[in-house]
């Protein structure tokens, strides 16, 4: 009903431009993607996940007849659109910096400034073109489009979501009873936001102590246990060997670790020294053999209730016979 109404009042010079650049808007946002997901990973930023769309031929109209545009095929900038969702604040100059690097950047939007009213809208948009280096006949289907990129955090892109299904837009669209809780809602996910940060880079401060190449092994044992610093400690321990086998390899091992059995980095030394003996020909030939490995086969050595709880191959039972027999 809709476009049938704008086709009544326009040319259908438009919807035809729109149906000719929907397939080169799909290839620009794959190739955008797929470039901003391979370079914040080669510079470690973390991100929760991207999303990529074409905007539908009933949203391209419903904006070209609101914004009234002259010539919107030129006007709409997002007829392609990309978004980064990442972990934390202090990673927003990072993907700036890679996106600059990696495209052509024709204009940056800032909607924390430009829509000052438009509450809890927390995201920087940048219109961006494709470089020279997409090669041969792809580039030059590409070179000429616009595509969309958003970055967010995760806080910031629940409050978006949140927000967009309570359908308030606007400060002034806020009903009087809500506008108070409303308003503390986005100080708390604010706040939230600057919380998770403020954490990751203790978190971070804290390896780098732990990493340090200087700390001799006999201090870095004094240490608590958990999960940032054992894995510190078995890269140190088994410099030879990988410090896992597989992804989460680490949580399957700490799952039923007991803290309070071995509080301290030296208690886990102790055992690993203790079962060294039993470990010396461990082979496995599932998974490679990794610190972590020995690790869980030093605790089901000596735990028998871990023993039990975890799912050991026939070689790692092996070595729990050997050990038995001490």
């Amino acid at each position: 009903m809709f476009m049938e109404k704008y086709r009544s009042k326009h040319s259908s010079h438009y919807m035809q431009e729109y149906f000719k650049l929907a397939p080169a808007c799909g290839n620009l946002i794959d190739e955008i993607s797929f470039v901003l997901e391979k370079r914040l990973g080669d510079a470690g930023v973390e991100i929760a996940h991207t999303a990529k769309r074409v905007k539908s031929a009933e949203s391209f109209l419903e904006k070209i007849e609101r914004k009234n545009y002259r010539n919107p095929i030129k006007e709409t900038t997002d007829l392609a659109g990309v978004r980064v969702v990442f972990l934390y604040l202090d990673d927003f100059n990072k993907i700036e910096e890679i996106i600059k690097k990696s495209f052509i950047v024709v204009e940056k939007i800032d909607k924390v400034k430009e829509d000052i009213d438009r509450f809890g809208y927390l995201a920087s948009h940048y219109i961006v073109k494709v470089r020279k280096p997409v090669v041969g006949e792809r580039y030059s289907l590409l070179k000429g489009l616009k595509c969309e990129i958003q970055i967010r955090t995760v806080v910031q892109d629940s409050w978006a979501i949140l927000s967009h299904h309570l359908m308030y837009k606007n400060e002034k669209d806020i009903p009087q009873i809500l506008k108070r809780r409303v308003h503390q809602l986005a100080a708390v996910l604010e706040n939230a936001d600057q919380q998770f940060n403020d954490i990751e880079e203790k978190r971070r401060n804290y390896l780098s102590r732990l990493s340090d190449p200087n700390i001799k092994l006999e201090e870095l044992m004094k240490e608590e246990s958990n999960k940032d610093s054992i894995l510190v400690y078995l890269k140190r321990k088994f410099p030879e060997l990988p410090v896992s086998s597989f992804d989460g390899h680490a949580e399957t091992v700490m799952v039923r670790f007991d803290v309070e059995a071995y509080p301290k980095l030296k208690e886990i030394d102790k055992i690993l020294e203790k079962t060294q003996l039993a470990r010396s020909n461990y082979s496995n030939e599932e998974d490679e053999v990794s610190a972590l490995s020995h690790l869980a086969l030093a605790l089901g050595c000596v735990d028998r209730r871990y023993r039990e709880l975890t799912k050991f191959g026939d070689s790692a039972i092996l070595v729990f016979e050997e050990f038995d027999k001490e």
